[in-house]
């Protein structure tokens, strides 16, 4: 894990002119590692959003499956329910992990915010695929 998020990490921490070429930067003007972990934490909360839009719309989607018997669709709900909680916590004590392994970096935070991220985003897309999700 740590050697696939290395290569964000050490562009993250590259000067911002040298960092402006990539347009899918969404860190691009962040120029000292305060800046870049506070514009982490920023697309961190933005995909954690997208999440809860996506989650809520699973679950709308469950409601929409009236061919089911109601009993169903609860035990179907209270599951997805479950499995998002198992998951958070999966996903939060991974990337403390991932932090740790970083132990006194100046990319430790870093580190951890890309961990929230791309876990955050790879959970979205599976909802997304699996209800049908826009």
């Amino acid at each position: 894990m740590k050697k696939a998020l290395f290569p964000l990490i050490l562009v993250l921490m590259l000067p911002a002119a040298a960092r402006a070429q990539d347009q899918n930067d969404p860190c691009a003007d962040a120029e000292s590692t305060v800046e870049i972990n506070e514009c982490l934490r920023e697309v961190f909360e933005k995909a954690d959003a997208e999440l809860n839009r996506v989650y809520k719309a699973a679950m709308a989607h469950i409601d929409e499956n009236d061919h089911m018997p109601a009993r169903t669709r609860r035990d179907w709900k209270q599951l997805l329910l479950e499995a998002q909680r198992h998951w958070i916590t999966f996903k939060e004590k991974d990337c403390d992990l991932l932090q740790l392994e970083w132990w006194q970096g100046s990319g430790a935070a870093a580190a951890r915010l890309g961990c929230l991220i791309s876990k955050t985003e790879t959970r979205t897309n599976e909802l997304k695929e699996r209800y049908a999700v826009e």
